[in-house]
């Protein structure tokens, strides 16, 4: 259960809070009389720690649909003798009022709040008040691992959590994707600029890619391959991992967007023989697959910090990231193109636009 306060500051040293009912709500919706508390928070130099003034108030409305309005004061002072007021609380009243009066000391204790603000009490054992409207809310749940204040917060607003954390999500990959567009078309970046635009942006690899979910291990990864004299070492751009209980190495190497698929003159009638940057990617890559498989994979360092996170290798999947489909722009270079790539056990090709594709799928999905 969770209960709102709304104060608003009067001075530097008070701030009213509003009316706080302290009715049953089931009596309160139909009926024609309620019990409220009305609270003024101060700042009281004699004794700080009573820092709550209190009116009890008795109001009535007409009808259901009609305003509640103050019942006519009655002023103590002309009391005669033998006279006496009394405005009796039922056992539930007492105790609401005994509740709104914890939380307000609560909110409180740092001093009068100014200006306009809303509190959300938590109920439990820590008597938590947390302002809603200030970054306190987001130093409280750095601060503590509280069930009750979430549990709290999503009666306040159901999967409001969810939804603020993938509205930012989405914004930041929309702006991710029209970053990839613009740059794919300018053709401007290096292979070192689209490697640290992926690397902030892996899960452009997460759909697609044989239908396995990818997180970054590490960037520039060494798999070995290093002489005795310290020359022959073996780089790559990322190592990745799939995602599940159990998760196993992927090796991605990237091209730019401009490099050529296909080489520049007819291979024999109606065949394109794969570009030397596409061949020579491959090959390269494969040969990084095995150079990890028998040296990376292997070191004890490696392999504790790997098998740490539940991440094996056996033959580890590489993707090669180069060129575009638009350079594909007839028959025969399409099929020599798409035969090569599918008929190629490891690594697998993509092509820059293609990934933007994906890309595009998961904003847009998300989207929807």
């Amino acid at each position: 259960m969770t209960t709102h306060y709304d104060t608003e500051s009067t001075s530097r040293d008070s701030a009213r809070v509003d009316d706080i009912v302290i009715t049953k709500p089931d009596e309160v919706e139909q009926g024609r009389t309620r019990r409220i508390m009305r609270p003024l928070l101060i700042d009281n130099a004699r004794n700080k720690a009573a820092s709550v003034k209190l009116t009890l108030m008795h109001q009535r409305r007409h009808s259901a649909k009609d305003p509640w309005e103050d019942a006519d004061s009655f002023n103590l002072a002309t009391l005669r003798a033998g006279q006496e007021v009394r405005l009796e609380l039922s056992a539930g009243q007492t105790y609401r009022l005994y509740q709104a009066l914890s939380d307000l000391y609560a909110l409180s204790q740092d001093g009068v709040p100014q200006g306009q603000r809303r509190f959300i009490a938590v109920d439990g054992e820590s008597g938590v008040v947390v302002n809603l409207q200030t970054p306190e809310l987001v130093e409280y749940l750095l601060a503590n691992d509280n069930p009750e204040f979430w549990e709290a917060l999503n009666q306040l607003k159901p999967d409001v959590l969810t939804a603020v954390a993938l509205k930012q999500q989405h914004e930041r990959r929309s702006a991710a994707l029209a970053e990839f567009k613009a740059q794919l078309a300018a053709e401007e970046w290096s292979e070192g600029n689209w490697q640290s635009f992926f690397e902030a942006n892996t899960w452009i690899f997460g759909h697609g890619l044989a239908y396995q979910f990818l997180h970054s291990v590490t960037k520039q990864p060494a798999y070995g391959g290093v002489t005795v004299a310290g020359s022959g070492g073996q780089r790559g751009d990322f190592l990745l991992a799939t995602a599940a209980t159990i998760r196993f190495i992927v090796l991605v190497d990237i091209k730019k967007p401009q490099s050529e698929l296909l080489t520049t003159r007819l291979y024999r009638n109606k065949v394109w023989g794969p570009s030397s940057e596409l061949s020579g990617g491959a090959a390269q890559l494969q040969s990084n697959c095995r150079t990890w498989v028998i040296e990376g994979s292997r070191q004890d360092e490696n392999r504790d910090l790997l098998h740490g996170e539940d991440i094996y290798t056996y033959e580890p999947k590489g993707i090669l990231v180069i060129g575009n489909t638009r350079q594909l722009d007839d028959t025969n270079k399409r099929a020599s193109f798409e035969l090569f790539r599918r008929n190629l056990h490891n690594p697998e090709i993509i092509t820059y636009d293609e990934l933007l594709a994906r890309a595009e799928y998961l904003v847009v999905h998300q989207e929807q």
